[in-house]
């Protein structure tokens, strides 16, 4: 089952319309890949209810980027029952973690013991040969070997560009993932990735803005902090979709919001595979 997703912002070479001496903006686009969130809030127990809370109040944990709970009920002033009102990415799980109160709630001395999915990093595909009808990617691969898993293959260019898309995995090695694909003998060394297929929730999914390179690994940019968000950032399908592609800036981080015409994606629908195409502009040293 696909777990909770996240949009990591790819770039191959920088597209820096350069720091503007009057506005100082730094002008950042490539690809945004949809990939399921590593290690993203899967389940939250009550440890001590606190006091000051009421239906409703939102509250955050440390130790990860963008998990957000919510509390279900109370009893007197105490939170009884919690739920997830958005998982994040990269946390650890944690006994009696301390919530902090979103405003205007006031509640305090809630905690909370979570666990996450383990979910996938982006998987570097080298190359990928077709025998059969059956596909082969080169890759540095962490899934498991049985099959059965949902990835999304994206970064292919040019005639190589079919070989995007989403597959169930047939089977993996330390070095291949093995999909059917009903397509001609053929073979080739492009660079690609490959990551877990998400699941989409409900007013969007959060934004990473410690961008990746072709390899899937970090890569900063100079002049842009680790805590910068960008003002404005757009997302527009390079694929011809029907999906059309919105940013949520209520969300922390900001979310992407997916639809189909004007109706939002269903809460926990698989994410289609697209090429999307992002650009953002930061303010220059804004740490």
């Amino acid at each position: 089952m696909a777990g909770n997703g996240i949009v990591l912002l790819q770039v191959s070479e920088f597209t820096l319309a350069g720091i503007d001496n009057t506005r100082r903006k730094i002008i950042v686009e490539g690809q945004a890949i949809v990939a399921e969130a590593v290690n993203s809030l899967a389940t939250l127990t009550i440890v001590a209810g606190g006091s000051g809370w009421v239906a409703n109040d939102l509250f955050t944990l440390p130790g990860g980027t963008g998990g957000v709970g919510k509390v279900a009920t109370v009893t007197g002033s105490a939170a009884a029952t919690v739920s997830i009102s958005s998982a994040g990415y990269g946390y650890t799980a944690a006994t009696g973690a301390a919530a902090t109160a979103v405003l205007p709630s006031s509640g305090t001395g809630l905690t909370i013991t979570t666990t996450v999915t383990a979910g996938a990093a982006p998987i570097l595909i080298t190359g990928w040969k077709i025998v059969s009808n059956v596909l082969t990617f080169t890759a540095a691969n962490s899934l498991t070997t049985g099959g059965g898993q949902a990835i999304t293959v994206t970064g292919f260019t040019g005639a190589m560009f079919y070989l995007n898309g989403t597959y169930t995995t047939s089977s993996a090695t330390a070095t291949t993932i093995v999909v059917p694909l009903t397509a001609p003998n053929a073979s080739g060394t492009q660079y690609a990735l490959a990551v877990l297929q998400p699941n989409y929730t409900t007013g969007g999914l959060p934004i990473s803005y410690n961008f990746i390179g072709v390899n899937g690994t970090s890569r900063p940019i100079a002049g842009i902090g680790p805590l910068s968000t960008p003002n404005p950032i757009q997302f527009t399908t390079m694929a011809g979709s029907a999906f059309n592609y919105g940013v949520n800036v209520t969300g922390t981080p900001n979310l992407m919001k997916i639809s189909s015409g004007v109706t939002e994606v269903s809460n926990g629908a698989a994410v289609t595979a697209d090429t999307i195409r992002f650009r953002a502009e930061f303010a220059n040293q804004g740490f």
